[in-house]
């Protein structure tokens, strides 16, 4: 085994968990940087995740550094095992550690509902309705919080309460649900984020395909996918890159300046000279474009395009089409919104928000113009 370069005589006891590892019948610690201790939690973390509970517990006595502090370690097992008397009283000890102290109770109404509503999945329903009267009645749950997780009670199996509440169930994770929720409100140095080395490894994998310029996007990478590999930087070759024309359209009756597919590679949208913008759906059976919808009303050309997050909407712009970009509803064909530029300007890009409401449109003459959609209104920050 391993000991950071210290050659070593005698057994290694993983299990016992006072044991450390021994050199010589004495006990060798190196001296780690602090991000080098970050790097060992993050590794214990994965091994326990992965179910290697003697291979975490191992490389903890060799390095000395435990993936967690103590104490969320206790409230990890007391809620992992359903022990709420445990798990309030490993709480208490917690508070000074929180980001804010404000967060307690917080952190206690989503342990009381979860000890509710795991109550009544198996049928427990007087001793969950003491929970509701005397714990988290008294919590900080609003009125109407309350009556929801109320209504609960009368529901007749544990099927029914899982598809009412949207909770999954004991058997559906739900503990481990709440876990993820709990080390939001600690610091990191005592527990860490959940699947942290999978989140590095999958911020590593799309760092790598934004800079893979022949990346082709259907293949997807993702780190739990079968197949992934880690061993060499991920790169497209250029022999994968789309060099065969399949299909030529003449529908347009001028120059096509833009064309650019929707998010979920179901539509491609193109823009013209000719002041139209025309849909097109794809088809997988035939893996051919049929056109849709034409977007007419841009008088000079339209030349940029771009697709809402959900793919409902295209903001369209064009570099001669003077005071003017437009949000169109694919669905319909309509307009539904138009933002104008100030005199003697026109947009010529345009990005949206992640949550589909905000977009900017940016102009000739350098000016960026924020812009907030609200039941077809334009707000423009």
């Amino acid at each position: 085994m391993p000991t950071n370069g210290v050659a070593t005589s005698g057994d290694v006891t993983p299990n016992a968990a006072t044991s450390p590892l021994l050199t010589n019948g004495k006990a060798q610690h190196r001296t780690f940087s602090s991000s080098e201790k970050e790097v060992l939690r993050i590794i214990g973390q994965h091994l326990t995740d992965m179910g290697l509970e003697r291979s975490a517990e191992a490389l903890y006595l060799e390095s000395g550094c435990a993936v967690e502090h103590s104490l969320s370690s206790l409230l990890r097992s007391h809620v992992m095992n359903g022990e709420w008397t445990a798990a309030a009283k490993d709480l208490s000890e917690l508070e000074e550690l929180l980001y804010r102290k404000e967060d307690m109770a917080m952190i206690t109404q989503l342990i009381l509902e979860e000890k509710f509503l795991e109550l009544l999945e198996t049928g427990n329903k007087v001793e969950a309705l003491k929970c509701l009267r005397t714990e988290i009645n008294t919590s900080s749950s609003t009125q109407e919080r309350i009556h929801e997780l109320s209504s609960f009670v009368m529901l007749s199996d544990a099927t029914t309460l899982h598809i009412k509440s949207g909770w999954p169930g004991v058997e559906g994770g739900s503990r481990t649900i709440l876990m993820d929720k709990l080390h939001r409100f600690l610091p990191t140095d005592v527990m860490l984020p959940p699947r942290r080395l999978t989140a590095l490894l999958q911020q590593s994998l799309d760092r790598q395909v934004s800079n893979c310029i022949y990346h082709n996007t259907s293949l997807g990478l993702r780190v739990e996918d079968d197949g992934t590999k880690f061993f060499s930087n991920h790169k497209c070759g250029a022999d994968a890159f789309p060099s065969t024309c399949c299909q030529v359209f003449n529908d347009h009756t001028d120059e096509i300046w833009y064309c650019v597919w929707s998010r979920d590679g179901k539509m491609l949208a193109s823009c013209s000279k000719d002041g139209l913008v025309l849909l097109w759906s794809f088809v997988p059976e035939s893996q051919r474009l049929v056109k849709g919808r034409s977007l007419e009303g841009h008088r000079r050309g339209a030349s940029f395009c771009t697709f809402s997050p959900d793919n409902r909407y295209l903001l369209v712009c064009g570099s001669n089409d003077p005071q003017e970009a437009k949000v169109w509803d694919t669905t319909n064909g309509e307009t539904v919104c138009v933002v104008s530029a100030t005199t003697e300007d026109c947009f010529t890009t345009a990005a949206w928000f992640p949550s589909g409401q905000e977009f900017i449109v940016a102009s000739v003459r350098g000016h960026f113009n924020l812009c907030v959609r609200s039941s077809g209104a334009i707000s423009v920050l």
